[in-house]
């Protein structure tokens, strides 16, 4: 439907119709120098359509230019997100192993001091229970 509307739309299209309206009469009636004036329609039906060809030509061009560029500017704008989002990757990454390492840092401080408390405790009951039975003893005795 798109097609025969367009063909309607052209110019082209009527001249080609009057070329064929006055070849009909030429057939009923014969009218001198009818075949001169079909032919110079004919012609001019033939450049018209021609030049419409060039025009739609050009506006397809235009369009397709529009659209390429269209195309790059989004090229463009995808590449800079993605440049941009490879940045915040990186950040969270070095962000990532600092946090690690503090992380890390603290675990082994926790080990190290787990471990003096392991070493020192028993000591320091012995140490408690120690001065704890001397005090019961000279509390008592008094």
């Amino acid at each position: 439907m798109d097609t025969v509307k367009g063909l309607v739309r052209t110019k082209s299209f009527w001249v080609f119709i009057a070329v064929a309206l006055l070849g009909g009469t030429g057939a009923i009636v014969p009218i001198p120098f009818l075949g001169v004036i079909i032919a110079a329609l004919t012609i001019f039906g033939v450049s018209l359509q021609g030049v419409e060809t060039v025009l739609t030509q050009k506006e397809i061009d235009r369009k397709h230019v529009s659209i390429l560029e269209e195309i790059e500017q989004a090229r463009s704008e995808a590449a800079k997100q993605h440049s941009e989002a490879m940045q915040e990757i990186e950040q969270a990454r070095t962000e990532a192993a600092k946090q690690y390492t503090e992380a890390m840092q603290e675990i082994k401080k926790s080990k190290e001091e787990t471990l003096l408390l392991i070493k020192w405790v028993p000591r320091l009951w012995i140490f408690v229970y120690s001065r704890g039975t001397h005090w019961r003893r000279t509390r008592c005795a008094a």
